[in-house]
């Protein structure tokens, strides 16, 4: 196709002879200095313009030649725009801002719903009432990138800051998502679709310590909740602070269990000392209880108190069955008063024992945030799954590091796997699949993903994921290829 501009001898060409086939699913990337035709390219394919010459169909439909109505039509239905400059209606909130295309005549049915879908997976929901002059640049993204959304288009335009490509880049990117390289049993990541039934993708969460405990370690208190919401922060931590020799890590010996009364008073002490600045006080930072977040978990979950022997309303222990071959078990490890490790439940095998046996046929997978074989009566929880022969896999967190090990039993086996969080470099986040192979068995299929943003932002922030103010994360704790990349064969003799 070809496009030109202006008038006269003011006129040029900005399109010549473009020939551009876009599949479905694909992502692709238009690159270009400021003026080179970017923003026309996208007004023709977003149906918001007619080239001069050449054809543009979408979905086998031709958009050149419509009648003004019909592509208005053809917008509504099967093209998204986020717009650089968002183009949010001042008038209205951000909530009515994403639905509104849903509530124009001529939108496909489900469009409200999807809207509101959208707002909570997008975390948009504690914001929905605001105007967008109320809002954050990326917040107005956001409410943007669903409005572009809401009715399920074939189709979506971004149109971002010019910004001049680096020497050597490729001026066209193409694929929904970049393969992985093949390891270990050569799992690849299978290429998105295009489009997916967000009602087949709930949300199952996992409760760790950073979800109950202030820095992953210390059970609130009146005194953190005063620091939370009050009017005073700390600014720096005062010149020699330092803590007594004699003073105790933790309350009970254990490494990973609360830290002492005697170590916290002794910290916050000096820390308060130090230099503080006055900051607008704010009750919505509030620390929150346990039993209040497992409440909100549960509710944002779609999810039942946990039954069985006991009725575990307190902790955020569950299953879910996906399909009729797979049972997804979730055990809440996470230590009421402090320490970051796990700590499993006295009433907690009883529990497991019961989810296992009502598996029936299923594959089970269990699931917590520490791992079980350091968290504290967690051997008791392994050695149930030790001798049930369906078990595929106990997954993990935690330790911020990725790895894969074989748990040999005589039920015939099953794998320990371990993450590293979406902070660690090189923040990937890890896929699994579950296949059923020939003879009965079972494949469990793993790759890592990328999930920060492309462009500056996300290099930067996997730059400063390197950095690690902990220290030590960048040295081995992304694991070796067969602990990324693998298919993992699990079979009556056990893993393979």
């Amino acid at each position: 196709m070809t496009k030109t501009v202006g008038v006269g001898r003011a006129s040029r060409r900005v399109l010549d002879d473009v020939r551009l086939t876009v599949g479905a699913g694909e992502v692709v990337a238009v690159l270009g200095r400021s003026g080179s035709g970017k923003s026309t390219l996208l007004h023709l394919l977003g149906a918001l313009d007619q080239p001069d010459a050449g054809e543009i169909s979408l979905a086998g439909e031709r958009l050149t030649g419509k009648r003004p109505r019909a592509l208005a039509r053809m917008r509504l239905r099967h093209i998204g725009f986020v717009f650089q400059t968002f183009q949010l209606i001042e008038e209205l909130t951000g909530a009515e801002n994403v639905l509104l295309p849903a509530r124009l005549p001529g939108a496909g049915p489900g469009g409200e719903r999807r809207g509101r879908l959208l707002i909570d997976e997008l975390g948009l929901a504690g914001l929905a009432s605001r105007r967008p002059h109320e809002l954050s640049g990326g917040e107005q993204q956001r409410f943007a990138i669903a409005r572009a959304l809401v009715n399920d288009p074939r189709a979506g335009a971004r149109r971002r800051a010019d910004r001049q490509p680096r020497p050597g880049q490729r001026r066209r990117r193409a694929g929904a998502a970049s393969q992985p390289p093949r390891s270990g049993g050569g799992a690849r990541h299978p290429r998105a679709r295009g489009r997916r039934d967000r009602r087949s993708d709930p949300l199952s969460a996992v409760l760790g310590d950073h979800d109950i405990l202030v820095a992953g370690e210390l059970a609130p208190s009146a005194q953190t909740q005063r620091l939370a919401i009050g009017d005073q922060a700390v600014w720096q931590l005062p010149a020699g602070l330092i803590l007594a020799p004699s003073a105790l890590l933790t309350a009970d010996q254990s490494p990973d269990g609360p830290p002492s009364s005697q170590l916290v008073n002794t910290f916050l002490a000096q820390a308060l000392a130090g230099p503080k600045v006055t900051v607008p006080p704010d009750r919505s930072r509030r620390e929150l209880a346990a039993p209040e977040m497992v409440e909100q978990l549960r509710r944002v979950s779609a999810l039942r108190p946990a039954g069985g022997p006991v009725a575990a309303t307190a902790r955020l222990d569950y299953h879910a069955d996906v399909g009729r071959s797979l049972r997804l078990i979730v055990l809440d490890l996470a230590r009421r008063a402090g320490g970051s490790g796990g700590l499993a439940s006295a009433d907690q095998p009883a529990w497991l024992e019961h989810e296992l046996a009502g598996a029936g046929a299923r594959w089970v997978i269990v699931i917590s945030h520490q791992p079980l074989a350091s968290s504290e009566g967690g051997d008791l929880l392994l050695s149930l799954l030790d001798r049930d022969t369906r078990v595929i896999a106990a997954i993990a967190g935690h330790t911020h590091r990725n790895s894969i090990e074989p748990r040999a039993t005589a039920a015939g086996g099953y794998w320990l796997i371990e993450t590293a969080s979406l902070i660690d470099y090189p923040q990937q986040a890890r896929g699994l699949r579950v296949v059923a192979t020939s003879g009965g068995g079972v494949a469990l299929q793993s790759w890592m993903l990328d999930h920060t943003y492309s462009g500056d932002l996300g290099e930067i922030s996997r730059q400063l994921a390197y950095l690690d103010a902990q220290g030590g994360r960048p040295e081995g704790f992304a694991g070796s290829r067969l602990d990324r990349n693998v298919t993992l064969y699990r079979g009556p003799r056990g893993p393979s």
